[in-house]
């Protein structure tokens, strides 16, 4: 019976050759296999089985060829080859010419094992012997290697010749499962094949560390199932693993416990710099330990060969030496600015005891924050609990929200701020939370709270501390501008940011380049707006602590998109965006989505924006950023609006509305106050855009350009309303900021247009209305041109006193069918009506129905982001599991599975996965 695992196709290998002696010609093996490799199991099998065949068989070691018993097992006589004095050379010698005198009877098997000690003289006569013709079959077995070059030209030579080699990799993983269930009666776990692995597939190692693992008491063996105890292998395990560690030399035993601290693998620099030696000092013992297998080269690196191993030297070290070696290596790679391999190894050493390793660890972490604010949370929440109590616990706990609010889940920075402030935090701590508080409260859109909830007071004072140090107030001040900025005094503002300015903070920079930015944007100096805005870019994101808070990327797309420069905003998205992705920064995605869910609805693709939208609504990390909400609810009211769905218009402007007061400065502010005067319009008609307007400040001029910096058509619009209500001088006031800010802003070609458009409506001139309807390069500017064209075309006759003339009433037709057009490829339904409306009055039938290249139901039905979701949910994935790969929220995938389920006319994840897989096989 079969008891050796995972070695079928050797043993099928040397089983076939038998047939060659059997036959009376000889054969010959060549098996290599390292220890434990299950070399002497398998000969020991194969050899059963040729006497099973009425071989006889004999095995012996290259040391042991006079045993005397050995030739009794070959059948031959044992005189001739029992002579002990007999050098093993002459053994063999007569080996063959015993078994070429004559036919034993029956066929011979000849297995010389462990031919990595045989002398040079017996490699000699085995070659002799290999030339003659002999009815036997020789399994010639040794170590990998072993025996020197000339074992080596022996087994190539034997080889060339028509030797089969057989060498004894590592066992399959399911032969290692069978291995382990043999030895422990038990099937193995998931854990302990895992523990196993190290011992990379060498049956008589996985036997010895089974039995090890059993004898300490380290298994658990229940219904089946053998499981490894959790925590730190018992010694005689460790031992038992170590045992390739007998016989090094004292340098290279040294080298490796500082290795096992320094890791699995590492550079060789990492020992340079923590021994303070010369590469070429550790050069002898880093070749030894190399030599001996117990590390490997992998590129530019060196390794522990064996995970076990690697785990069990670092065990072997007694603690206070091991945490006091890895705090010396955590100093020696912040020396090197190595900040994330010295974060991890200081916060090892303080959770191993060494609490003197806290101060450096705050410092790598510091540094840490710029790069991987993810990682320097993990490792400061590993070190709080050692120092709970203690006098730093409260500047990890700063570390702590420090990266949770650059990582963007501002909800629990917030949180674990609170909570820290709660307890006992020194005080410099303290006025760094509360300074963290203030900054998220503003992100989120709420700065009146963000002095009083961070500081626990009304005044932003609260928040200044007699010990905080320069740079500090330097960030608070900066944080105070931009959360106490209002438009409409840009002396005051400009004089502010060049305070900040001087200050150098790179907070204190970017506050600055941001209040001159929007300012001058409210001041219609759009060319100097976006010059400020680029220019303080290079201070924040991933190379500064304060990570995303004041990245002006968003605001930067915002306004190229208001000023319809699409690409230009593509491009700052795509840049940002790919950015939060290779650093993997998910909660930041709404600055991302907002501006798309802006570009999407300028181009006119409101599923799109809609989307968009709706994700940054969703907000991961709970917390919204009041700037992208903002944007995010402006483009779903006009999505809304578009489509005629009033519920969603009037929930969407009242959240837009309660926002409006808490986020100023930002460029999106303008579409904010766009959108709720689009509502007023679609409730009350112009009379609503005019009261609006009163209650939003109608008389502050940069109300009046923000909204209409918008968008190029908003000026005209503007004036249309207030021309309808009769309010001729705010028309005038309109047009004269138009024309204005295009005056300001000479090469932005989009402002003239836009100026010359509002210009046209208020003077009711055609020549300058075609003018404008053939300059507008923005679609949804065009189309409404072009109805104004028609209406004023239309209106002109009357206000003469006589009858529409055909030809003007055939050219507003034209007019009015291409706006009905432009409103339809836009999908906005209001507009579509009443232009059809107009058109009518005309006699002008247009078809109440729209061809789309989409139909309405099945497959062809969904929009990309539908079939992306159906393709998803349909294999199987959860809502949740989903929104992860899509960075969607669940709630975002979850309407959008509602919509498959509606086009496709079903009701279950079931039914779309059959109807998935129907499709896929059509």
């Amino acid at each position: 019976m079969r008891t050796i695992r995972g070695r079928d196709a050797e043993f099928g290998l040397l089983t076939g050759l038998l047939e060659e002696a059997a036959a009376g010609r000889s054969a010959f093996a060549l098996v290599e296999g390292g220890p434990g490799s299950g070399k002497t199991g398998l000969l020991t099998e194969v050899m059963d089985a040729a006497r099973a065949r009425g071989f006889a068989a004999g095995r012996v070691t290259a040391d042991h060829l006079g045993a005397p018993d050995f030739p009794v097992s070959l059948g031959l006589d044992p005189g001739a080859l029992r002579d002990p004095a007999a050098p093993p050379a002459e053994l063999l010698r007569r080996l063959g010419e015993q078994l070429g005198s004559g036919p034993p009877g029956r066929p011979v098997l000849v297995v010389l094992d462990d031919l990595q000690w045989a002398a040079p003289d017996t490699v000699v006569a085995l070659r002799e012997l290999s030339t003659r013709q002999l009815p036997a079959a020789f399994f010639l077995a040794r170590q990998p290697g072993g025996g020197g070059c000339r074992m080596d030209r022996l087994f190539s030579a034997l080889a060339d010749h028509g030797a089969v080699r057989c060498v004894l990799g590592p066992l399959a993983e399911s032969a290692v499962a069978q291995v382990l269930a043999d030895a422990l009666g038990a099937e193995p776990s998931a854990e302990l094949l895992d523990l196993c692995s190290a011992e990379e597939g060498a049956p008589g190692a996985l036997l010895d560390l089974a039995d090890a693992l059993l004898a300490t008491g380290s298994l658990t063996v229940g219904q089946g199932l053998a499981t490894p105890v959790s925590g730190p292998l018992p010694p005689q395990v460790r031992s038992l693993v170590l045992r390739p560690l007998t016989g090094l030399s004292a340098g290279s035993r040294s080298l490796l416990d500082v290795a096992a601290v320094v890791g699995r693998s590492f550079a060789l620099a990492d020992l340079t710099s923590l021994l303070r030696l010369s590469a070429l000092e550790l050069l002898p013992a880093v070749q030894e330990l190399v030599s001996s297998g117990l590390l490997e080269s992998t590129g530019c690196r060196l390794g522990f060969r064996r995970e076990l191993v690697w785990r069990c030297v670092r065990d072997e070290l007694p603690p206070p030496v091991r945490s006091a070696l890895l705090r010396d290596l955590g100093g020696a790679l912040m020396r090197e600015g190595e900040y994330l391999s010295a974060a991890e190894r200081l916060a090892e050493a303080v959770q191993a005891g060494e609490s003197r390793a806290v101060e450096d660890l705050e410092r790598a972490a510091r540094e840490l924050l710029k790069v991987s604010p993810r990682r320097a949370v993990d490792l400061a929440s590993e070190a709080l609990d050692p120092v709970s109590g203690s006098s730093v616990h409260s500047r990890l706990q700063v570390i702590t929200v420090l990266g949770l609010a650059a990582e963007g889940k501002l909800a629990r920075a917030a949180e674990t701020a609170r909570v820290a402030l709660a307890g006992s935090c020194d005080p410099m701590s303290a006025a760094e939370l509360r300074h963290t508080l203030a900054s998220i409260d503003l992100m989120t859109g709420a700065p009146s709270s963000g002095a009083s909830g961070a500081a626990g007071t009304a005044d932003w004072s609260a928040l200044l501390w007699p010990g905080l140090t320069a740079a500090h107030s330097r960030r608070i001040d900066a944080l105070r501008a931009r959360a106490s900025y209002r438009p409409g005094d840009p002396a005051a503002a400009d004089a502010q940011a060049e305070a900040l300015r001087s200050a150098g903070e790179p907070e204190s920079v970017v506050a600055a380049g941001l209040l001159r930015g929007v300012t001058r944007w409210h001041s219609g100096l759009v060319a100097e707006a976006l010059t400020e805005i680029r220019s303080v870019q290079d201070f924040v994101g991933p190379g500064s602590v304060a990570g995303y808070v004041w990245d002006s990327r968003p605001m930067l797309a915002t306004m190229l998109i208001q000023l319809r420069r699409l690409d230009e905003a593509d491009l700052v998205i795509g840049e940002l965006s790919k950015e939060l992705a290779d650093l993997d920064l998910p909660a930041w995605n709404p600055l991302v989505l907002a501006p798309r869910a802006l570009l999407a609805l300028v181009a006119g693709a409101l599923d799109d924006a809609d989307t968009h939208a709706q994700a940054v609504l969703d907000a991961y990390g709970g917390a919204q950023i009041g700037a992208a909400v903002l944007v995010a609810l402006s483009v779903q009211t006009e999505v809304a609006l578009r489509r005629g769905d009033q519920h969603q218009v009037a929930e969407c402007a009242r959240r837009l509305r309660a926002l409006m007061d808490t986020v100023c400065l930002d460029a999106g502010v303008g579409h904010g106050l766009l959108t709720l005067l689009r509502v007023a319009q679609a409730q009350d008609g112009p009379g609503g855009v005019l009261r609006t307007l009163a209650d939003l400040g109608q008389g502050a001029e940069t109300t009046l350009r923000a909204v209409s910096l918008a968008g190029p058509a908003v000026p005209a619009w503007l004036v249309r309303a207030a021309e309808t209500t009769g309010d001729h001088v705010l028309a005038q006031r309109i047009v004269a900021l138009a024309q204005e800010t295009a005056a300001l802003n000479p090469g932005v070609r989009i402002l003239a247009d836009a100026a010359v458009h509002a210009d046209a409506v208020l003077r009711g001139s055609v020549t300058a209305l075609r003018r404008a309807t053939a300059g507008h390069l923005d679609p949804w500017a065009r189309t409404q041109a072009e109805e104004d064209l028609g209406l004023l075309l239309l209106e002109d006759a009357p206000r003469t006193g006589g009858d529409v003339p055909y030809d003007d009433r055939m050219a507003a037709a034209d007019h009015l069918q291409a706006a009905l057009r432009g409103y339809q490829e836009a999908g906005s339904a209001p507009d579509t009506a009443r232009v059809r409306s107009l058109l009518r009055r005309l006699g002008v039938r247009s078809r109440h129905w729209t061809y789309d290249t989409r139909p309405s139901t099945g497959w062809g039905s969904l929009t990309p982001t539908e079939r992306a979701v159906a393709d998803l949910v349909a294999t199987g994935l959860t809502n949740r599991e989903a929104a992860r790969q899509m960075f969607l929220s669940p709630h975002t995938v979850n309407f959008h599975l509602r919509q498959v389920f509606r086009k496709l006319g079903i009701g279950s994840r079931v039914e779309l996965a059959r109807m998935h897989r129907d499709d896929e096989d059509g």
